[in-house]
């Protein structure tokens, strides 16, 4: 079933702890109280998580993470008559357009591969959100 992936570069990497292990770990970071994990649409990125503890765990679900803030959550917290469009990633970036410059000093080079181009466009928007968060959680507070 990996055959999407049978083309990907091989990196190999030895690591002495088990997929279980570091998930694990990052569930130990997720209930941290003083840890704040920023993201957007944690609904969806912490799918693979929740997969996790669901099947690999034996039903264990942790559903209130303490230290997730969601920027998704937050905006329709704030506005919470905007249509679904108005809440995506892509208009709070338009909609701060001297945050989106500052972050966005690593361009993408002409002869970049479709992986370099998506970690690079990542990479610019994780910057933007790390810039926006205290911005919106001021307004939260």
């Amino acid at each position: 079933d990996f055959h999407r992936m049978a083309r990907w570069p091989v990196i190999p990497f030895h690591c002495d702890t088990s997929i279980s292990q570091r998930w694990d770990t990052f569930r130990s970071i997720l209930l941290q109280k003083h840890v704040t994990l920023v993201t957007f649409n944690a609904v969806v990125g912490l799918m693979p998580f929740h997969f996790h503890r669901s099947n690999d765990k034996e039903g264990m679900m942790d559903l209130i993470l303490p230290s997730v803030w969601d920027l998704r959550l937050a905006s329709w917290i704030l506005i919470p008559h905007a249509k679904a469009e108005q809440l995506e990633l892509k208009a709070k970036c338009e909609g701060f357009p001297h945050l989106q410059t500052k972050s966005s000093s690593y361009t993408v080079p002409p002869n970049a591969s479709n992986p370099l181009k998506g970690l690079l466009k990542a990479r610019n928007q994780l910057e933007f959100l790390f810039r926006l968060y205290p911005i919106v959680d001021k307004q939260m507070r």
